[in-house]
């Protein structure tokens, strides 16, 4: 699949995720990691942008942190619970749409 294509789906995801009809299982149903995850994100527009793997230092990244320490649940999936996970999901969506 190309990038444009990932990307986009990528995109809805998190669209999907703000409207409440479904949750991040991280790379399970992110495209851009189901292409490019298990080659250390190389060719990811994410890594590209960041030149960090993993999504580190991007709203996934805080994202991740949030559910992790503020709700106690360090394992999949997410979903909006609160204000906060909502904000971090909009600055995803936002951050992916710049790319």
């Amino acid at each position: 699949m190309d990038k444009a294509k990932a990307l986009k789906m990528s995109i809805e995801k998190w669209q999907e995720i703000i409207n409440g009809t479904t949750y991040d299982h991280g790379s399970e149903n992110c495209q851009l990691c189901i292409n490019y995850y298990d080659y250390n994100c190389d060719g990811c527009p994410v890594k590209a942008k960041t030149g960090k793997e993993d999504c580190f230092e991007t709203p996934y990244y805080k994202w991740s942190i949030h559910h992790h320490n503020d709700h106690k649940n360090p394992n999949y999936p997410y979903k909006i619970i609160c204000e906060t996970c909502k904000e971090l999901a909009e600055n995803e969506l936002e951050f992916l749409k710049d790319l």
